[in-house]
């Protein structure tokens, strides 16, 4: 085992406290850092970090006990065994102990059964539990019941593999009810004769992770004028639509809407007016759907909408139920706008159809019926 101060493992430099029968510790030590980031040729310092900046949490240096007695730190390296012992009194190990306490990210050190020896403040803020009520909890009590199975399968093959690392996402249960999305990181630390002596936990939050993640997801499939769907969405929506109705007998209809002379209208009162035009038409045509039904928007002033209801639907009767929608002047900008939509439906009633063949339909069916002065 290896002693040093605790001032030396925060602001010193390794070779200050590593003597030379100790060389062989620091090249394992840095070794397994720089594998364990992908590093070929670590940079100046790359040392002192490891040993150092990473030594109360480190995934490399094993562990860190306090003695407060003796007022200095014995940092247990996970890899090998240490061979001498050097004394430095004089300093407050409590500054080590602060910078547990005190870390911006949640930390907790856990019984090999999960079981919570240690836990920092960040740790009690996110789950809303004083250390005191975490204390006789373990990590599977704080975890979503239906990821506990999954977490404990994880700890379990990490113990039996000696694995170094697992990392994974789970939701945290804060004592609101509240769930808290975490990536949540576990080092195993193991004793000098190799057996697992306890697991050291990182959770950060990363509740803007998954909205960041929404967002992008949202932004694949939705148009961000309308909010309706976009056509990749609405074309992997219809294929799914055909398949369904290939196993049974029903029907499904896809209207081709198309808004007439929507050209003018941006050309007199510029496309600000036209946007609003378009965020009114789609509110409408979404107030004409109902439940399993689907209205997107293809491109520009073209709509789609996706009828599925077995075999009681009438093309007709739909387009009139948008028609009747759209009858109303469009109340934008302070203008009052008279806003036309020519429809064209394609029906899907045999096994077999594609959706690019309903679509290409669809449209077709919308350019027959649209007026010739009304493109």
């Amino acid at each position: 085992m290896t002693c040093f101060a605790c001032g030396d493992v925060l602001t010193g430099c390794p070779e200050v406290f590593l003597g030379a029968d100790d060389a062989e510790i620091l090249e394992l030590v840095v070794a397994h850092a720089a594998q364990d980031h992908g590093i070929t040729d670590p940079p100046p310092g790359f040392a002192d970090q490891v040993l150092a900046a990473t030594a109360p949490v480190s995934d490399y240096v094993a562990g860190v006990l306090l003695s407060g007695g003796d007022r200095h730190v014995h940092v247990l390296p996970g890899r090998r065994d240490a061979a001498r012992t050097v004394r430095a009194p004089g300093y407050d190990v409590g500054l080590l102990r602060s910078v547990f306490d005190d870390a911006p990210v949640a930390v907790a050190v856990t019984a090999v059964d999960g079981h919570f020896l240690h836990v920092n403040q960040a740790l009690c803020d996110l789950l809303g539990m004083p250390a005191a009520t975490l204390a006789g909890l373990a990590l599977d009590d704080v975890l979503a019941p239906a990821q506990v199975a999954q977490a404990r399968q994880a700890r379990e093959q990490m113990l039996a593999e000696r694995q170094h690392r697992h990392q994974g996402e789970f939701d945290v249960v804060r004592s609101d009810g509240r769930t808290v999305p975490v990536e949540l990181t576990c080092a195993l630390v193991l004793r000098s004769d190799g057996e697992p002596e306890h697991v050291v936990c990182h959770l950060q939050d990363i509740t803007a992770r998954r909205a960041d993640h929404r967002r992008l997801a949202e932004a694949a499939q939705y148009d961000p004028l309308t909010g309706l769907p976009n056509r990749a969405y609405f074309f992997e929506q219809l294929e799914q639509a055909l398949f369904r109705r290939d196993l049974s007998s029903g029907t499904v209809v896809v209207l081709f809407c198309d808004l007439d002379r929507f050209k003018a209208i941006n050309d007199t009162y510029g496309h600000q007016v036209g946007d609003e035009v378009l965020v009114e038409f789609a509110a409408r045509l979404l107030a004409t759907t109902r439940r399993g039904d689907l209205a997107a928007r293809l491109a520009g002033d073209e709509f789609v909408v996706l009828f599925e209801h077995g075999s009681r639907l009438n093309p007709d009767r739909l387009i009139r139920r948008i028609q009747r929608e759209m009858a109303a002047p469009f109340a934008v900008a302070g203008l009052e706008l008279p806003v036309r939509v020519s429809i064209g439906a394609a029906v899907a009633d045999r096994p077999g159809s594609t959706a690019s063949e309903l679509l290409r339909l669809a449209d077709e069916a919308m350019y027959t019926a649209k007026p010739r002065d009304r493109g």
